[in-house]
């Protein structure tokens, strides 16, 4: 099954238009406009709604006949990292560049230890258990370490043959990760949910518009009455899952209007120019996710605007996205053939020491690479993970 065209598009749309929050919830704490702090408390739903969408498609990869173990593995990596390594080494370069030219302005960002944050970041180990030590020129980073180790709790899950082998590697993931990055775990699965639903569309579809009105209720609420329950997000010892229960509450509400616009609008057709501008927008949305604070933090250190300006600062936040736009539109393209020379070393390893589902026989290299090409492009998969 595939996603329908709507609802694919509309997948893109509100993955674009996260992206486009958490750069706004950023404002404040990159300085790039001071006093705008009461938009930062909003960040994290954001973040959410992108756990839901990454649930939903990649959920869809592992169809029967899309995937196997080794290619899941090898495509959810090279999604990551063809997008996250060079972000991380952007964010570095200008962090050093900053510390030397402006070391005052950036006092604030350096926590210490600065090569091994980035060094965690990049092997998605910075949030494990009770620590949270990513760097903080990048913030946003956090999340991938989340959602790496959902991949491959997923994975395990399912192309882990085994009944024993697959208890006991998830054991070991949930004791290398720990609680707070399992606390979030369930708005992933939401989305994994979601793409469920999509087979039995028709049993929602006469409740389309009440699903509808009752999630975009109840995110209205959360936001309006109750942004953080029951604490905050940054603080220890839970830091990003310090709002474990509101964020639950927001994942489902994003769940449900994903389920209610797939019931009631999936056969409708998309206008080709739209289409092809939310895509577009999409495309870039993990590189904008990744590189957008280093970038705020940097202009806001060097450039002469007036922060209290609304025209300057927009120009400012379009030099971001032209800068960001050049960037995904040099490494987004890269995710392909990363991750089929990924998949070859995989499969290598994989004969002699994982135990993890192979593809039928005789499948042939052609039809390898067009699997691996519908796990990357299908519905928006492989744009933000």
């Amino acid at each position: 099954m595939r996603i329908a065209p709507f609802t694919s598009t509309f997948l893109d749309g509100l993955r674009f238009l996260a992206a486009l929050g958490v750069v706004f919830s950023h404002l404040d704490n990159s300085r790039l406009v001071p006093g705008a702090a009461a938009l930062q408390a909003y960040g994290g739903y954001f973040v959410v709604a992108f756990f839901v969408l990454s649930g939903c498609v990649i959920a869809a990869t592992t169809d029967p006949g899309r995937s196997d173990g080794v290619r899941y593995f090898a495509v959810r990596l090279a999604r990551l990292w063809t997008v996250a390594l060079p972000a991380l080494f952007v964010a570095f370069v200008l962090q050093i560049i900053g510390e030397q030219l402006a070391p005052g302005f950036f006092f604030g960002f350096d926590r210490g230890y600065l090569w091994l944050r980035y060094f965690l970041a990049a092997m998605f180990a910075n949030e494990f258990w009770f620590a949270s030590a990513g760097p903080s020129m990048d913030v946003p980073v956090w999340s991938l370490a989340y959602e790496f180790w959902y991949y491959v709790i997923f994975g395990i899950a399912v192309y882990v043959r085994k009944p024993l082998a697959r208890s006991l590697s998830l054991l070991l993931v949930f004791g290398i990760v720990g609680p707070k990055i399992l606390a979030l775990f369930p708005i992933w699965l939401l989305g994994v949910g979601v793409w469920q639903s999509m087979r039995f569309r028709g049993i929602f579809e006469s409740w389309a518009i009440v699903i509808i009105g009752g999630a975009a209720a109840l995110m209205t609420a959360l936001v309006i009455m109750h942004p953080r329950w029951p604490g905050g997000i940054g603080f220890p010892p839970w830091f990003f899952s310090g709002a474990w229960i509101s964020d639950w509450l927001f994942g489902l509400g994003i769940a449900a209007l994903i389920v209610g616009v797939d019931a009631r609008f999936h056969s409708r057709p998309v206008p080709r120019a739209l289409n092809a501008a939310i895509k577009q927008g999409a495309g870039v949305s993990f590189s904008l996710y990744l590189l957008h604070y280093p970038l705020m933090v940097f202009c806001a250190a060097f450039l002469p605007y007036d922060p209290s300006s609304p025209g300057q600062v927009a120009g400012v936040l379009a030099l971001v996205f032209l800068i960001v736009y050049t960037f995904g539109s040099l490494f987004e393209p890269q995710r392909k053939p990363c991750a089929l020379r990924l998949e070859a070393l995989a499969r290598t390893l994989s004969r002699h020491f994982l135990p993890i589902a192979e593809p039928a026989t005789g499948l042939h290299a052609t039809a390898a690479t067009a699997t691996m090409s519908n796990d990357l492009s299908d519905a928006g998969i492989g744009r933000r993970p």
